[in-house]
């Protein structure tokens, strides 16, 4: 066999159809000058592979001294009408002549032509003559196998140019029994290894590709999964960040009322001076300093006398009460809020408690 690539001759009588076949097996049918040549490149690119083979169109008496047998061909198409003998015969003769029936030919195929020209039986069926029975036996004992078109491809004439082409390219579908006509010349090339051959990356079916699409979506879920929960968790922390921030103020006003030091801090730790920088880097601890400083204040205003204390304790928790008030109906407003508006009211109501227990006088008196 030739290693330069694939070549596939295509040889028969006059008028059997001969170019309409290599068109209908792929060979463009627009290029007029390609179709008309002795040598037309036929490409086959199926799912596995791609390649070319060169076809030789001859006629039967351009064959006189062709042989066979040195491996020239990868295939060989012999070309017949059906409804005339001697059509058949020519490329028998010629065959077996040259060596054929010894040749080592991958692909053997006789094709058929003028199916639609022999008579009819009672059930619309071709009537095969004789001589036909006897060529379909000839083609099996030579390992040749015999493709049948059942479309005009062998008119001569205009009419064979025009329509030829089209009516056997129609034929190239499958039947419920498989592919027929040009189609089956067609499958029985591209089931060949040609020499040159470019393998495609091997697709991936059956198992494997239930396998890889099923790796695909648990990936994808897994993705899907993990961001929902990263998502869910900030949102979460956000809730959380908003709940402390506003509950914080109302905590430490109401540990402050009571005159316990809020978040169990030592009483001592009243004594540290209270600002707003410092609540802001700093909001629950700077809340439970204000109300520890709140509580030792209530201490010292109980050693000043009962009268003083009474007096002192009425205003203070008129006063006191009016901010609880405001903190209830500003805790829903403040969850509502950006970060930096939110710690900007609590501040401002931070301010206004340290007022009312009398940490401005002792910052202004600490200041020097």
């Amino acid at each position: 066999m030739s290693e330069e690539g694939g070549r596939i001759l295509l040889v028969g009588d006059r008028a059997v159809g001969k170019r309409q076949l290599l068109a209908a097996i792929g060979a463009s049918s627009a290029n007029e000058t390609a179709l008309a040549a002795a040598h037309t490149l036929l490409r086959f690119d199926t799912k596995y592979y791609t390649a070319d083979a060169r076809v030789e169109l001859r006629h039967i008496h351009q064959c006189a001294d062709l042989q066979l047998g040195d491996g020239t061909y990868e295939a060989v198409l012999l070309v017949f009408d059906v409804s005339r003998q001697p059509s058949f015969e020519a490329v028998r003769a010629w065959f077996e002549g040259a060596g054929g029936s010894d040749a080592d030919l991958p692909i053997r195929l006789a094709v058929g032509t003028g199916l639609h020209r022999l008579p009819r039986d009672a059930d619309g069926q071709p009537a095969k003559p004789l001589w036909l029975a006897e060529a379909e036996e000839w083609c099996a004992d030579q390992l040749v196998e015999f493709v049948e078109t059942d479309e005009e491809v062998a008119g001569g004439g205009a009419a064979e140019a025009a329509g030829g082409a089209q009516g056997l390219a129609a034929a190239a579908g499958d039947s419920s029994e498989g592919a027929s006509g040009a189609a089956r010349v067609r499958e029985a090339l591209e089931a060949h290894m040609w020499p040159g051959m470019q393998m495609k990356a091997a697709p991936r079916h059956g198992a494997a590709a239930i396998a890889a699409a099923a790796a695909a979506e648990a990936d994808e879920a897994e993705a899907a999964a993990a961001a929902a929960v990263l998502q869910r968790q900030q949102q979460q922390g956000q809730a959380a960040a908003q709940a402390n921030d506003t509950s914080a103020v109302e905590d430490a006003f109401l540990a402050a009322a009571n005159g316990a030091p809020a978040n169990g801090q030592a009483a001592e730790a009243a004594d540290e001076d209270f600002s707003f920088s410092r609540y802001l880097q700093a909001p629950e601890a700077a809340l439970a300093t204000a109300a520890a400083g709140g509580a030792g204040s209530g201490t010292a205003a109980a050693g000043a006398g009962p009268e003083a204390v009474a007096g002192g304790e009425e205003g203070e928790v008129e006063q006191l009460e009016r901010l609880f008030a405001q903190v209830a109906g500003h805790r829903e407003r403040l969850a509502a809020l950006p970060d930096e508006q939110r710690r900007e009211q609590a501040a401002a109501l931070v301010v206004q408690l340290m007022a009312a227990m009398g940490f401005d006088d002792e910052e202004e008196g600490d200041e020097p």
